[in-house]
């Protein structure tokens, strides 16, 4: 979206949300990666990594990068099917704190 429809989307949301406050967002900015020059976006996505926010199928090279690797587990909104949110950030460190707790019942077990 350019930055004027980013911006009317964003006084509907705030409209919708806390009626009659939209008329309080008067200087308006927003970025959008893609239209800032020299900047191609802020993380991965492609066939690798799914089919961004929506998900789809990951390849076995993503699923990868999921597995631990003796102590150490990744985890970070680039490992999630929410990428660059911290939504996704969230998602991916509970998904790798389940490992962790995997892992401490297999050895106490």
């Amino acid at each position: 979206m350019s930055h004027e429809d980013r911006f009317r989307v964003c006084r509907e949301s705030v409209e919708a949300l806390h009626p009659g406050k939209a008329r309080l967002l008067t200087r308006p900015v927003t970025v959008s990666w893609p239209l800032t020059r020299w900047s191609e976006g802020v993380g991965p996505i492609g066939p690798a990594f799914g089919a961004g926010p929506q998900g789809g199928a990951r390849t076995a090279a993503y699923e990868e990068l999921l597995r631990p690797e003796g102590p150490v587990i990744f985890a970070g909104e680039h490992l999630s099917y929410v990428p660059f949110w911290q939504e996704g950030a969230a998602l991916s460190a509970h998904a790798a704190m389940r490992v962790v707790a995997e892992q401490a019942r297999s050895r106490t077990a």
